[in-house]
């Protein structure tokens, strides 16, 4: 798999997660042609499979808005690097990541958990590579890998 179809598929399991909880509230009943509302987006079907619902919102995303779903900013000011958090993050947050709303895609906020050492803060900021998450070191099942992320921290 080229790195260009990676990003593609992490974007959109991404957006998809994303956009999940807006699954359970269901819109208000109207005239979509009264009220002037778009049309539904194909990939809001739940009734294709979820391969066929990605391969139809990927066609729609320009390479923008893939990237887009990848990167995300720290939920905090960080004045020693000229960095402002973005007025929609959650202050103190782990994290925030733009939607894209012309495609149904929410912003996303996003909480800590222990996938790795955060440095987040003071002047002499260390970079950290982040573990991967509690479920994909638990899909592995070895209990090598599990151990080695604990001891890091």
């Amino acid at each position: 798999m080229g790195f260009q179809k990676k990003i593609s598929v992490l974007a959109m399991a991404i957006a998809l997660v994303s956009v999940a909880p807006s699954f359970a509230a269901e819109a208000p009943k109207t005239d979509a042609k009264k009220a002037g509302a778009e049309a539904p987006k194909a990939w809001m079907n739940k009734k294709l499979t979820p391969e066929q619902r990605t391969e139809l919102v990927l066609k729609e995303m320009t390479m923008d808005e893939k990237l887009k779903l990848v990167f995300g900013y720290f939920g905090t000011d960080a004045p020693w690097k000229n960095f402002k958090r973005p007025v929609e993050s959650h202050p103190q947050s782990a994290g925030f990541v733009y939607g894209i709303p012309r495609l149904g895609i929410p912003n996303l906020w996003e909480a800590d958990a222990g996938v790795g050492v955060a440095s987040q803060g003071g002047p002499d900021v260390r970079g950290a590579t982040a573990l991967p998450s509690g479920i994909a070191t638990a899909a592995t099942w070895d209990l090598k890998t599990a151990y080695a992320g604990g001891a890091m921290i």
